[in-house]
C-alpha cells in the first residue's frame, strides 16, 4: 500500500473545502426559500391576524431587501414551532397547541430537505 502524493491530497483537500463552500451558499438561499414558504402559508391561514405566529415576520423578503434577507438566515430557526438543523435548514414545524385553521394545499414542500 503507498502513500499518496501531495498533489493527490492537495486535490482531495480543495475537492472538500469546494463542496463545503457550495454547500453553505445553497443554505442561504434555501433559508430563504423555506421563509417565503412558510409565510406565504401563514398568510393563507383562516383565522390569519397580527397575534397569530409573532415571531414570524410579517415582512416581505426580496433581493432588494438585504436586510430582511440577512434576518430571514439570521433568525428563521428561531420562530415559534420550527425546529432547524445544524446548516440551518427548517426540519420540523410543530404549531399543534395553535388550534390552526386552513390547508396545505399551496405550501411548498419541495423547498424543504
Amino acid at each position: 500500500m503507498g502513500f499518496l502524493s501531495l498533489s493527490t491530497v492537495f486535490s482531495l483537500v480543495s475537492l472538500a473545502l469546494f463542496v463545503k463552500i457550495h454547500f453553505s451558499l445553497n443554505v442561504a438561499s434555501d433559508s430563504t426559500g423555506e421563509a417565503h414558504a412558510l409565510l406565504k402559508w401563514k398568510a393563507s391561514l383562516q383565522n390569519h391576524n397580527t397575534s397569530l405566529l409573532p415571531s414570524w415576520p410579517l415582512y416581505p423578503f426580496n433581493s432588494t431587501n438585504n436586510s430582511a434577507h440577512h434576518k430571514t438566515k439570521t433568525s428563521l430557526c428561531l420562530w415559534f414551532g420550527i425546529s432547524c438543523n445544524h446548516a440551518g435548514s427548517v426540519i420540523g414545524v410543530n404549531l399543534t397547541s395553535l388550534s390552526l385553521r386552513g390547508t396545505l394545499d399551496g405550501f411548498s414542500f419541495s423547498l424543504f430537505p
